[in-house]
């Protein structure tokens, strides 16, 4: 079984045909696995994800999917960087899960799970994972080799002790009628009736549903009473929450699965109830509901859920789904348990399995790491350094940064095999051949000195830094004249930072203290080496200088 990596919002589009089918033969696919629904991921933000697949052989169609997310997390007590897989859906979806073809499980399932061992991470969150027992198992078993440890987080809300593992769903029969005789109990079945006719014999209440028209409408209607029911309970994160939710309803009736009644008094919407559409499994899934919280009778929650599942049982649905929650009044409409699984599997170091970042996390470590570098986080930054740099070691930036690092330290040795590796990876790199030639000054090694900074100033002429340290270098091995030129080539710049002023009054305080010497064109320091110098300068140098006539590469 070969199993691989498919990332990009053009390769997921590739999958639809064979996702569709999978899906269609999957017998715990569910709607927050369809194409549907996923695609939206795919069209706001791809950066972390990636679909883990498998297939019989290269010319095979996938057999299993697997949408997961890759993030990247920083231990405050550890001072390292880390990598967790989670699923695709989370924070977003009740349910996540895989897509297997049933007879491929065997085989499928198991490479997998042999391929998620052998990814950089340490943790894996398997949470609301949609699936069987036995096929859990055959997933998860080659994860529990090795030094790592597992357990069953709880999802039980403390508050109101609501279990969000279980998941109660409603088998529907064949009828209304049958839905209220054997469904409900005798105390619900009388009232949802009697609410039921009242509702139906009064002309001034009705029921909408949502339609291309008045979809924006009844979502505002909807939202409005969920962010007055929950603004207290959310607190900050309330409005991050409605819009999440308001991006997922609109992305569904774009997808043509929302299914949203509104229930009105006159001109009053008085409830609103939002759910998704799963044709080909079947279902109905009660996803969102709000109300008008002073409107006491007839009760619109009630009213509004038994339109629901009348309306599913008119249009051939099999389940109607209230997703998760073991809420109580999920049960007084007839709803069974079912349950989800969420496993955590951890290394118990804590760190990565291969002692390796992933590699797409490399970027944002970075970008982490120079924050915390410029604000003298500098411990924290050295250890993000490390790190990239165990990853990838001839990572620019991270070089770059390093050698900053080990020059701020005056460990001078070091930074010179830092920026020669550097340049040799990037020749064109004309601020990493000045930092070399830095360091080699620092080494009081001043001919290849001399050598780095004339391959700055050849790849960038109009460097006033790499003017000024070639002054200096030429002033330290006694070439006065030389160091005379180099000083006025300086000047000869205008200065645009503060940096630049201060070179600027260096080197007029330098040319003061030089006696009069003969003086050579004022760019002569960035000219080449005399054949005599140069022959001298290569001897000592790792690798000869570059000539050419191609832009510089310069790092951010």
């Amino acid at each position: 079984m070969q199993t691989h990596l498919i990332e990009g919002r053009e390769a997921f589009k590739a999958l639809r045909s064979n996702w569709n089918e999978l899906y269609n033969k999957d017998p715990s696919a569910q709607y927050f696995l369809s194409w549907q629904w996923l695609s939206r991921l795919y069209n706001r933000n791809t950066a972390n994800l990636v679909i883990l697949a498998a297939r019989p052989s290269s010319s095979a169609p996938y057999v299993a999917l697997f949408p997961l997310r890759i993030r990247t997390r920083y231990s405050q007590t550890g001072n390292f960087y880390y990598n967790d897989i989670i699923m695709a859906g989370n924070f977003a979806a009740d349910y996540t899960g895989f897509l297997c073809d049933p007879e491929y499980d065997s085989a499928a399932l198991p490479a997998l799970g042999r391929h998620l061992a052998k990814m950089d991470w340490a943790q894996i969150l398997l949470e609301n994972l949609y699936c069987s027992e036995e096929r859990l198992a055959l997933l998860t078993g080659p994860l529990q080799q090795g030094a790592v440890r597992t357990s069953n987080p709880s999802r039980t809300n403390k508050r109101d002790n609501v279990n969000n593992l279980v998941c109660p769903v409603l088998e529907l029969p064949e009828t209304f009628d049958a839905y209220l005789d054997t469904c409900l109990s005798s105390n619900t079945r009388q009232k949802l009736r009697r609410f039921a006719r009242k509702v139906k014999a009064d002309p001034s209440y009705k029921f909408t549903i949502a339609t291309p028209e008045t979809v924006d409408r009844d979502i505002d209607i909807l939202m409005g009473f969920w962010h007055t029911k929950w603004a207290a309970r959310k607190g900050d994160k309330i409005d991050t929450l409605a819009t999440t939710s308001r991006h997922m309803l609109k992305a569904a009736s774009a997808a043509r699965t929302l299914f949203l009644p509104v229930l009105w008094h006159e001109d009053r919407p008085l409830g609103a109830l939002a759910s998704f559409m799963d044709p080909v499994r079947e279902a109905l899934l009660f996803a969102l509901a709000g109300r008008d919280e002073s409107w006491t009778t007839p009760p619109p929650g009630l009213l509004l859920h038994g339109f629901s599942i009348n309306w599913a049982i008119n249009n051939g649905f099999k389940t109607y789904d209230f997703l998760r929650g073991n809420e109580p009044y999920k049960y007084s409409l007839g709803a069974q348990d079912r349950r989800i699984h969420c496993q955590l599997i951890e290394t118990k170091s804590g760190r990565n399995r291969s002692g390796k970042l992933d590699k797409r996390s490399l970027p944002g470590v970075l970008k982490t790491t120079v924050r915390d570098y410029r604000s003298n986080r500098r411990q924290q930054a050295l250890a993000g350094l490390n790190q990239v740099l165990a990853t990838d070691p001839d990572h620019p930036q991270a070089l770059y940064y390093y050698g900053q690092h080990q020059m701020a330290e005056r460990d001078y040795k070091g930074a010179v095999q830092t920026f020669s590796r550097l340049t040799q990876n990037q020749p064109q790199n004309a601020l990493a051949w000045l930092r070399l030639g830095q360091c080699q000054y620092g080494q009081k090694d001043l001919i290849e000195a001399e050598v780095a900074v004339r391959q700055a100033l050849l790849l960038e002429p109009a460097n006033m830094a790499a003017r000024s340290q070639l002054a200096d270098t030429l002033l330290a091995m006694r070439h006065k004249q030389e160091a005379t030129a180099a000083y006025q080539s300086v000047l000869a710049l205008p200065p645009k930072t503060p940096a630049e002023h201060k070179l600027v009054q260096r080197a007029t305080t330098a040319l003061s203290r030089l006696r009069p010497v003969a003086t050579a064109p004022i760019l002569a320091a960035a000219s080449p080496l005399s054949p005599n110098r140069l022959q001298q300068a290569q001897t000592g140098l790792h690798k000869p200088i570059i000539k050419t006539g191609r832009p510089p590469t310069r790092l951010n």
